[in-house]
């Protein structure tokens, strides 16, 4: 490997990430996602703080279901699944006019609260994606859309995997499951 790359153009974004936060000492980031077209942090309080690509502040999503501790943006920006600390796993359905109430689905990962999501996959179209937890358990969860007269939406989870170990990263190739 004699590719030598360069880093160019940095323009550094973190006045305009923490800003939203300037006025709570209590409220941290604690992970994030980028896409073609945002970059979304969850934080202590549950919520999701939605930027665009030059770092402008968009939308605030809150949440009740406890601090975010994993998150992933799907291939099309449609949707953001993300985890909790009180081992829920939620997807909300990206809609950031101000006039929508956010549309978010929840589902338990466990009673027992010691079992966290380790990491989260989507499959490119977008109708499912992937989890793995501490304990080695793989689901996938299917979601469905209803167009009415408002967009609803629902999800199905589905266990595919008990492995031995927690999980660490699950990817897809072709027709392959990657765990």
């Amino acid at each position: 490997m004699t590719d030598a790359y360069c880093l160019s153009n940095f323009i550094d974004f973190s006045q305009h990430l923490s800003q939203p936060l300037r006025h709570s000492n209590r409220i941290k980031y604690t992970c994030f996602d980028i896409s073609d077209n945002y970059i979304i942090f969850g934080a202590t309080s549950g919520s999701l703080y939605f930027f665009n690509r030059g770092g402008k502040f968009m939308h605030l999503i809150p949440n009740k279901h406890g601090p975010v501790t994993h998150l992933s943006i799907s291939a099309n920006n449609k949707y953001v699944a993300f985890a909790t600390q009180r081992s829920l796993i939620c997807v909300y359905a990206v809609n950031l006019s101000a006039q929508a109430a956010p549309q978010v689905i929840v589902t338990h990962l466990s009673t027992d609260q010691s079992v966290q999501v380790s990491c989260i996959h989507w499959t490119p179209d977008e109708k499912q994606f992937y989890y793995g937890d501490t304990r080695g358990q793989v689901n996938l969860v299917i979601i469905s859309t209803f167009i009415g007269h408002s967009l609803l939406f629902n999800m199905s989870v589905h266990p595919l995997l008990y492995l031995d170990a927690p999980i660490v990263q699950i990817d897809d190739f072709e027709s392959l499951l990657l765990v």
